[in-house]
């Protein structure tokens, strides 16, 4: 089993596109006008959706969360597009876990 999709939804669609494309150089397998983005993540679908204005923002304080695993190899450039959008005032990670299942 594995899973096919998640489904984001964002008042900032182009903003959280250009976040995974850039952070995680993810690639932009669809797009329906200034609503959807679809990114690829291996063999899973990001979803970026654009949401209604009636529809409840996220918790806040929600513990949910979404964890990547990057490959040994890629760590390094991961590491360095992360350290220039800090050096631009973003704070695109709140943090990283030590806990690397892969390498176990």
């Amino acid at each position: 089993m594995a899973i096919h999709h998640l489904a984001f939804r964002t008042r900032a669609v182009a903003r959280l596109v250009d976040f995974y494309s850039k952070v995680f150089s993810l690639r932009v397998e669809r797009v329906q006008g200034d609503r959807s983005t679809w990114l690829s993540a291996g063999e899973t679908l990001i979803m970026i959706e654009e949401q209604e204005e009636n529809e409840p923002s996220p918790n806040p304080a929600s513990l949910d969360l979404v964890a990547f695993s990057i490959p040994a190899q890629e760590r390094c450039a991961f590491e360095t597009r992360l350290t220039t959008l800090r050096s631009k005032g973003a704070r695109p990670i709140q943090s990283i876990s030590a806990i690397r299942m892969a390498d176990a």
